[in-house]
């Protein structure tokens, strides 16, 4: 009869200690600088830039991604130096993940990445001393120009698409079209891929292609359909 209750107890005492351990807080540090995203070059702008470090746990399950949705929480904001550095020192729990998150962009930079974005870039992990920048990206401009090579019906299109709400539709004939010329502000030292649509005479086209988008300037290129 001992033997029957001692061992529950030996398995409860074991089950306690694993969950304790697992729940444990972890000294974690990640230092980093604000660079222009293209080069490894810091962004000199006499600003300082507030950086979060915001928390993505599960409280319904202990903090895993099981089930229930994730919850946010910020644990701590600082602002970079003079050469845009920053740094954090906490203690995070293994079961959630940590990311960095800008509070402010300083013109005429921009900043587009979502919670997936910065889950995927700058995510940190608990327990470990890191290194984490942030890359903002320079402005930079895509000039498409339009040309139809084909009989244009009425009710005829194309549509294109490249992200962060750079998208639109040219109408019709391109020739004496205003709008066949678009001009898209987008990020510098990127490559975006075009997503295109074409309606004509009732059958629908579809295809992609890459552009290459420069800092502080503008790509031409030439759409032919």
């Amino acid at each position: 009869m001992k033997q029957i209750i001692i061992f529950p107890l030996a398995f409860l005492l074991l089950f306690s200690t694993a969950c304790e351990k697992e729940d444990k807080a972890l000294q974690t540090s990640v230092s980093g600088q604000v660079r222009i995203k293209g080069t490894e070059d810091p962004i000199h702008t006499g600003l300082p830039i507030d950086i979060t470090l915001v928390e993505r746990y599960n409280p319904q399950d202990g903090g895993t991604f099981g089930g229930g949705g994730a919850a946010f929480r910020e644990i701590s904001t600082t602002t970079t130096d003079s050469l845009g550095n920053f740094h954090f020192s906490f203690k995070g729990k293994s079961s959630s993940t940590f990311y960095l998150r800008p509070e402010s962009v300083p013109q005429p930079y921009n900043f587009w990445d979502d919670v997936a974005g910065l889950m995927d870039c700058c995510s940190i992990l608990p327990g470990q001393n890191q290194t984490k920048h942030l890359y903002f990206g320079p402005p930079g401009w895509l000039k498409l120009r339009f040309f139809n090579g084909g009989p244009v019906h009425i009710g005829d299109y194309i549509r294109y698409g490249f992200g962060h709400g750079a998208e639109g539709q040219v109408n019709g004939p391109t020739t004496g079209n205003p709008d066949a010329t678009q001009v898209l502000n987008l990020s510098g030292n990127t490559t975006y891929t075009g997503y295109f649509s074409m309606l004509r005479n009732g059958k629908d086209t579809t295809w992609e292609r890459e552009y290459f988008v420069p800092a502080f300037d503008t790509a031409y290129y030439e759409v032919h359909y």
